[in-house]
């Protein structure tokens, strides 16, 4: 075997452990570490040798794409609504979910951190926008 044919080697482990640092990626490593905490109650986290070997690799790394394109309100408490919403983890990336979360989120939610995140989001949209 030549160096050259190992290195160009590309097997479904050696991909997912390349992209290990892709934000999508590390999303849903943590969906994954979440999930296997709160709803499964494992003792030892989930290392990512855990992740890249689970069947559910694809389905938590498209969700990660999710969370990533979507960027909710406060992603950690995003991914741990879904986690312990028993909804089936193909039915994370929906739309209708992250309305649902976003809902209950603004009624719970106190004034002043709401206030918080408008004057944040105003401000975000104005240096985006070159306004003053």
């Amino acid at each position: 075997m030549k160096e050259s044919t190992l290195l160009a080697h590309m097997c479904e482990p050696k991909r997912r452990w390349l992209q290990k640092d892709e934000k999508r990626v590390t999303l849903g490593f943590y969906a994954f570490q979440r999930f296997y905490k709160l709803s499964a109650g494992a003792k030892n986290e989930k290392t990512y040798d855990d992740f890249v070997k689970s069947s559910f690799y694809n389905a938590f790394v498209k969700f990660g794409s999710f969370v990533n394109n979507v960027r909710p309100l406060y992603p950690d408490k995003y991914i741990d609504y879904v986690v312990t919403s028993s909804v089936k983890l193909d039915h994370w990336c929906r739309e209708e979910m992250y309305e649902k979360y976003a809902l209950e989120l603004i009624r719970k939610e106190g004034v002043e951190t709401a206030l918080e995140r408008s004057i944040n989001t105003m401000m975000q949209w104005a240096e985006k926008n070159n306004s003053s």
